[in-house]
C-alpha cells in the first residue's frame, strides 16, 4: 500500500483553540438560564439568600460574551493580518456582519416594530429604540477594532492602540455613566452612558471585547497560524494577576472618579472581573489540554457547533422569552415570576432544548444548502425591513430585551 505523504511546504491548517468553543457554551447557557430564571421565577424564591449569589455569578455573563467575541476576532486577524490592511473581501465580509448585528440589535429594541414611533415618536419612545444592547455594543467595538488594524499597520502598534482605547472606556466609564447625554444626539448618548436606558454602552462593556483581543496577541505564535503551547499557563497568570490586582485596588477604596456605581462602573471591579473571566478560559484551556489525546466524544463536537451559533440562540432565545408583535407574549407573559423553583428550571430546560436544536438546523443547513440558505436568510431580513418601514405600530409597546437584567446585574450578595 502506497503510503500519502504531505508535502513540506503545503500549508499547514491553522489549531483550533477548542476551549474558546467551550467557553461560549458557557456562557450561553448560563444567559438562557440567567434570563428564564429572571422572567418566571417567583419572588419569593428570588429573596432567598442564595440568588443573590446567582445573580452575581450572572454578572459575568456579559463579559463572558464580550471577552470570546474579542478573542475570536483576535485570532482570526492576527491569521490573515495582511488581508486586513487594505480593503479586501475579507474585511468585505467583517463589515458585512458587524452590520447585520447592528441592525438585528436595533430590531430587538424596535418595540411594537414601527419605523414611525422613531421618527414621530416621543423623546422616550426614541430613546427605547436607539438603546444599546449586547449586539449594537459588540457590532461597533468589532468595527473600531477592524479600523484600528487598518490604522496602526503592525502588531505591536495595534497593541498599543488596543490597550488605549480599552483604558479610555473602561477609565472614563465612571464619568459617563454620570452624564444625562443630553448634550448628544440620542444615538449617540445610548453609546455613552446608561440614561438613555442602554444597558449595554461602550462605557465600560467594550473594554471586555478589546481585552480579548489583546489576550489573542499573546496566544497565537510566532507563524501567526499555531497556538502557543504554553496557553494554559499563560492564562491563569494573567488572570490571577488581573483578578488580584483588581481585588486589592478595590479594598484601598482610592476613588479618583467620584460617585458610581461600583458593580457596574468600577474599573478595579472590571480589572477584577476580567481576571476571573479569563481564569475560566484558562481553566477550559488546561482541560483541551489534558484531553487532547483522548477520543474526540459526539458530545463534544455538538458543544463545538453549538457554540460556533451563539447569535441564533441569543436572538432566540430573547423571542421565546419576550415574544414578538406578531406571535404575543412569550414565557414573561405567561408566567410573569410566577413559577416556583422547579417549574423555572424545567423551563429553563425547554427553552435551551429549543434552541439548541434550532442552532444546529441552522447550522446544518448553513453548512450544506448555502445558497438556499442565503436566499432565505436575506429574504426574511427583506421582509422585516418592510415590516418596519410601514407598521404604523402603537404609541408605545414593550421593548423585547428590556428586562434582561440578568446578565449585567452584578449586585454584591
Amino acid at each position: 500500500m502506497t503510503n500519502l505523504r504531505v508535502p513540506a511546504d503545503a500549508p499547514r491548517k491553522p489549531s483550533r483553540l477548542v476551549a474558546l468553543d467551550w467557553f461560549r457554551f458557557l456562557a450561553v447557557t448560563l444567559m438562557v438560564q440567567g434570563h428564564t430564571f429572571y422572567e418566571v421565577l417567583e419572588q419569593s424564591v428570588k429573596d432567598a439568600p442564595w440568588y443573590a449569589w446567582h445573580r452575581y455569578v450572572h454578572g459575568f455573563t456579559a463579559p463572558m460574551f464580550y471577552f470570546s467575541s474579542g478573542l475570536a476576532f483576535g485570532v482570526t486577524t492576527l491569521r490573515g493580518w495582511d488581508q486586513h490592511l487594505s480593503w479586501t473581501s475579507v474585511v468585505s465580509k467583517r463589515l458585512e456582519r458587524y452590520g447585520i448585528l447592528l441592525l438585528i440589535g436595533y430590531g430587538l429594541e424596535a418595540g411594537d416594530f414601527s419605523a414611525r414611533a422613531l421618527v414621530f415618536g416621543t423623546p422616550a419612545a426614541q430613546m427605547a429604540q436607539l438603546a444599546v444592547n449586547t449586539l449594537q455594543n459588540i457590532g461597533v467595538t468589532l468595527l473600531l477594532a477592524q479600523g484600528l488594524v487598518a490604522v496602526t499597520r503592525t502588531v505591536p502598534r495595534y497593541r498599543l492602540g488596543l490597550f488605549l482605547l480599552a483604558l479610555f472606556f473602561v477609565a472614563g466609564a465612571p464619568l459617563a455613566w454620570r452624564s444625562d447625554g443630553s448634550h448628544l444626539p440620542i444615538w449617540l448618548a445610548a453609546y455613552v452612558t446608561d440614561r438613555t436606558g442602554s444597558l449595554f454602552p461602550l462605557f465600560p462593556w467594550s473594554g471586555y471585547a478589546l481585552a480579548g483581543v489583546l489576550v489573542s496577541i499573546g496566544l497565537v505564535g510566532e507563524d501567526r497560524r499555531s497556538i502557543r503551547p504554553d496557553v494554559s499557563t499563560h492564562l491563569l497568570r494573567v488572570g490571577t494577576s488581573l483578578a488580584v490586582a483588581g481585588k486589592l485596588l478595590g479594598m484601598t477604596h482610592w476613588n479618583p472618579w467620584g460617585e458610581h456605581n461600583y458593580w457596574k462602573t468600577s474599573p478595579f471591579f472590571f480589572v477584577q472581573r476580567l481576571g476571573i473571566i479569563i481564569l475560566v478560559f484558562a481553566l477550559l484551556a488546561v482541560i483541551e489540554k489534558r484531553a487532547s489525546p483522548l477520543p474526540a466524544w459526539r458530545w463534544l463536537r455538538f458543544v463545538e457547533t453549538i457554540a460556533q451559533e451563539t447569535l441564533v440562540i441569543y436572538v432566540g432565545h430573547l423571542l421565546l422569552l419576550y415574544g414578538t408583535p406578531w406571535t404575543g407574549a412569550g414565557l414573561h407573559g405567561l408566567f410573569p415570576e410566577t413559577l416556583g423553583l422547579g417549574a423555572s428550571v424545567l423551563a429553563f430546560g425547554v427553552v435551551t432544548a429549543t434552541m439548541m436544536v434550532f442552532a444546529y438546523g441552522w447550522h446544518r443547513m448553513k453548512l450544506t444548502r448555502p445558497r438556499a440558505f442565503d436566499r432565505a436568510r436575506h429574504t426574511v431580513a427583506a421582509i422585516l425591513v418592510l415590516a418596519y418601514l410601514v407598521n404604523p405600530g402603537p404609541a408605545a409597546g414593550p421593548r423585547a430585551a428590556s428586562d434582561s437584567h440578568s446578565t449585567v446585574d452584578s449586585t454584591a450578595p
